[in-house]
């Protein structure tokens, strides 16, 4: 009897738990993929991005949202000293970029295990170069070896070209490109001919970032001295004639005094050629004269750098070919040529003319009137456009 009263029981349970149990599994949607908004970036060290995933099945309302059950996920960084990566919802996730490299970002379900990846590659941009000779002058057939310094050293993209603005007068070419791999680009100078020209280098991925040294080529070198002319000889000394005829005092005193008069007539006449000759050679040398004041950028673009007058004038603006001191193409800020300083020997001071668009000021905030003069002196400071691009005349 207890038996049957068991299997009767057991048929009842039976018959009420599998049809729930048909339900509930038709209730369970498991995961079946999972995918990526991104499988490939590339991050500018210190930025920061968002991953989105999506957990497949999928349905579409007004946006789509996953149909699974259960669309936990967790995220993962194969080197999180590149790439750091943080939940930041519960499809999303923040990654930051730490420094230069590739990291693998992975998203993995909780249901199912399936997983999607984002290669994140990591660089550093070139912010500035510099050449290790800003200026310098040459004879022909010289040849000069420049070194570029890349700003920052780990830059990721460390190409460059070199390029001659006249190389009839100087050319250049790379020395070695496995150096520029190495991180230490260098130009080889080659000297042909009198002039002046300008050496460029400038990055191959932005080519607003340039550097130059200016090159003057003359061939006013003294001539080698020949050390290999015979010595004079030394001749004997003169035997007296003890048979010759006696000359008087007087006579000899009269024959001394008559030298003395040429020789004064001499050195008078060398004088009178001289003293002209010394004034237009004093003259030419003050006419030619430039100070050896130059100007120190004290902050923006070029902090730290200083750059002498060449030819007694320095133009600042973003035209590489012309400007002395050029700026990137990509500062609008900054006008093609933006303003000239100039030296003035007769009143030993340092004329500045504004020719801009965003002006040129004062350190004290006064703005220059465009092709007016402004007479400045050592120590006085000035700056384009920003504050922050502030120079300063200094002293020789």
């Amino acid at each position: 009897m207890r038996k049957k009263l068991f299997s009767l029981l057991t048929v009842i349970l039976f018959i009420l738990i599998f049809p729930a149990s048909l339900v509930l599994a038709q209730l369970v949607v498991p995961v079946t993929g999972v995918t990526l908004d991104h499988a490939n970036l590339i991050l500018e060290r210190g930025d920061a991005d968002v991953l989105i995933a999506t957990v497949q099945p999928v349905k579409v309302t007004s946006k789509t949202v996953s149909n699974a059950t259960n669309a936990n996920i967790f995220w993962t960084s194969s080197d999180p000293g590149v790439v750091d990566v943080q939940s930041s919802g519960p499809s999303t996730a923040a990654i930051s970029a730490l420094t230069a490299g590739t990291a693998t970002i992975t998203v993995t379900t909780v249901d199912g295990g399936k997983i999607a990846t984002c290669v994140v590659q990591v660089v550093v941009s070139m912010r500035s170069l510099s050449l290790d000779v800003n200026e310098t002058t040459l004879a022909p057939g010289d040849e000069l070896i420049l070194n570029a310094k890349i700003i920052p050293a780990d830059t990721t993209n460390q190409l460059v070209t070199w390029q001659s603005t006249n190389p009839g007068i100087a050319s250049v070419v790379e020395v070695d490109p496995a150096r520029t791999a190495a991180r230490n680009p260098q130009g080889k100078v080659t000297v042909h001919s009198e002039g002046e020209t300008r050496i460029i280098v400038r990055s191959v991925q932005n080519n607003s970032i340039t550097a130059f040294c200016t090159v003057t080529v003359s061939s006013s070198a003294p001539p080698v001295t020949d050390t290999d002319q015979p010595l004079p000889a030394v001749s004997e000394p003169e035997q007296v004639d003890q048979n010759a005829p006696v000359i008087d005092d007087q006579t000899t005193e009269r024959s001394a005094i008559s030298s003395t008069i040429y020789v004064l007539i001499g050195l008078g006449a060398v004088l009178l050629l001289a003293v002209p000759l010394v004034y237009l050679i004093n003259r030419n040398r003050q006419a030619a004269f430039i100070p050896a004041a130059g100007i120190k950028g004290i902050s923006g673009h070029f902090a730290g750098q200083t750059f002498k007058l060449v030819k007694g004038k320095l133009i600042f603006g973003r035209d590489a070919v012309e400007a002395q001191i050029a700026y990137p193409q990509s500062n609008s800020q900054i006008s093609r040529k933006h303003c000239t300083l100039s030296y003035d020997r007769a009143g030993n001071s340092f004329i500045l003319i504004d020719s801009s668009t965003n002006g040129t000021f004062l350190s004290t905030g006064e703005r220059l009137i465009s092709g007016k003069p402004y007479i400045l002196k050592s120590g006085d400071k000035f700056y384009m456009a920003d504050p922050k691009e502030l120079f300063e005349i200094r002293p020789g």
